[in-house]
């Protein structure tokens, strides 16, 4: 707000005003020419008078705005100053005395009684008016130091409410750093917390498929035992079989043996009786012949007796053969043929078909010991299954004990991912919560940066008031100045008028 234009009559104070009103001191050349004669004159008779007193001073808006911002203050002083300029510049008008020349006494008494009213009027109201404008300089000074305490306390409440609103700033953009960061850890731990429970359902799947062939190898290793235990018994029932064949076949061979023996000894003894028979056939041919031929009667049908008997035994015999060869399931059919050959050649009457039936009892005694070495391969090879079939077991065992390890490995990998996933679900529990805590610092932070919003907005409102006022006051001040101005015109046509009479009573 530029001040207003200056009068030609301030302006004419301004270039005769004294810096400072001291009486004391004779006035200089320039203020001895600005005033008339009996001006100077008077001044210099009068006595010496008390100064008044300067106005007080306005407070530097920095002493007042030191602890606060830098917020530039308002002068109210310097308008008062421009607009009345230096009050004591008038005080000398109220000094001067009015030097009237040679009169009649009575016109001279007359005039000086009019000009002493007129003058006496004049001091009071320019007394009245100094003693105004010099109330002026003090009110504003007060109002100006009023509105400086409301606006420093205004600008401190403002700073306060700035350096809150930066403080809260600061925690919201902490606040907000957090949120993010822990944001980003709950993330990163879902992430793993996805990861761990798709490694847990694999391992859990994997246990699955490793339980399975487990279970699988666990009813392999029961099938292979119960076939191991089939062909152990097996085995056994044949072991005990081909013992008990060996048994008979180790008798019937010692029976047809002593057989053998005794039919050879009976063939040689009924070779010799023969001899002997022949013998004495002849001798008692040539001696009797008749009695020769009952001799030989008798001694055949003994012979034919003899021949039955071991017709008998080699029946006896071929039954033994055939018990032997029925205790080889094996050899059954072959036995039979053997024993329907034998039997058939039983009904000889003559001895020439033994070396045939020890023929074919040769042939099938290395039959049976074929047999018996093809039995001993079966044997064999049983064990060797039996060996493969104990290794197989032991190894399907050893796998699934080390199934059971990799099952006992992988329950404890998934009780460690258990105890981790619980873990990082207690850590997403607390991490939701910090984050439930920060939205509600969020939330009261964001509350505390709505009232410090309405608390600026009622500051800005309040300043606005403030300034509204300020502008009010000015106003009322030029207001003031303008009735100055005028009163100041009014005092110099009162002065003019003054001077005007002055002239013609000197003139008079």
């Amino acid at each position: 707000m530029s001040p207003p234009p200056l009068s030609p009559l301030k302006m004419m104070m301004h270039s005769t005003v004294v810096s400072r009103n001291d009486e004391n001191s004779d006035p200089s050349p320039a203020d001895a020419k600005a005033l008339p004669t009996g001006v100077r004159q008077s001044a210099n008779r009068f006595g010496f008078k008390t100064r008044l007193p300067p106005p007080p001073a306005a407070e530097e808006a920095d002493d007042l705005l030191a602890p606060t911002v830098d917020v530039a203050s308002i002068d109210f002083t310097r308008y008062v100053e421009e607009c009345l300029g230096d009050l004591e510049a008038a005080t000398p008008l109220l000094k001067a005395r009015a030097i009237v020349g040679k009169l009649d006494f009575k016109q001279a008494k007359a005039k000086v009684a009019e000009l002493s009213d007129l003058v006496r009027q004049l001091k009071a109201a320019l007394a009245e008016q100094l003693r105004r404008a010099r109330t002026l300089a003090p009110t504003l000074a007060e109002a100006q130091r009023e509105v400086h305490a409301r606006l420093r306390a205004q600008c401190d409440a403002m700073c306060a409410s700035r350096g809150e609103l930066q403080r809260l700033q600061r925690e919201l953009g902490a606040s907000v750093h957090r949120a993010d960061e822990r944001a980003r850890k709950v993330k990163e731990l879902r992430e793993l917390s996805h990861e761990l429970t798709e490694r847990e359902a694999d391992a859990a799947q994997r246990a699955d498929e490793e339980s399975e062939r487990a279970e699988r190898a666990e009813a392999q290793a029961s099938e292979l035992d119960a076939q191991l235990i089939e062909v152990r018994a097996q085995v056994e029932e044949l072991s005990s079989k081909l013992a008990d064949r060996q048994a008979a076949a180790a008798a019937a061979e010692a029976k047809s043996q002593e057989e053998r023996a005794a039919h050879a000894a009976a063939a040689a003894e009924a070779k010799a009786e023969l001899e002997q028979l022949r013998a004495a056939s002849q001798q008692e041919a040539r001696s009797s012949p008749s009695l020769l031929r009952a001799d030989l009667k008798k001694a055949l049908k003994e012979e034919e007796a003899r021949t039955a008997q071991l017709s008998t035994q080699l029946s006896e015999a071929n039954s033994a053969h055939a018990e032997l060869v029925e205790a080889h399931a094996a050899l059954e059919r072959d036995c039979r043929s053997a024993q329907d050959k034998c039997t058939a050649q039983a009904h000889c009457p003559t001895i020439r078909d033994m070396p045939a039936l020890e023929k074919q009892l040769a042939e099938k005694t290395s039959l049976l010991a074929s047999k018996d070495n093809d039995l001993r391969e079966a044997i064999q090879n049983v064990t060797q299954i039996q060996r493969n079939s104990m290794e197989q077991v032991q190894h399907e065992r050893q796998r699934v004990e080390s199934l059971d390890e990799n099952l006992r490995a992988l329950r404890l990998r998934e009780s460690e991912l258990t105890v981790a996933l619980d873990g990082t679900r207690q850590e997403l529990e607390r991490l939701q919560s910090e984050h439930g805590q920060c939205k509600s610092e969020l939330r009261e932070v964001q509350t505390a940066m709505l009232y410090s919003n309405s608390e600026r907005e009622r500051l800005a409102i309040e300043t606005a008031e403030q300034k509204d006022l300020i502008q009010l006051k000015s106003t009322q001040c030029a207001k003031m100045d303008a009735s100055l101005k005028e009163m100041s015109q009014q005092l110099a046509g009162t002065t003019a008028s003054l001077a005007a009479k002055s002239e013609q009573e000197k003139q008079m």
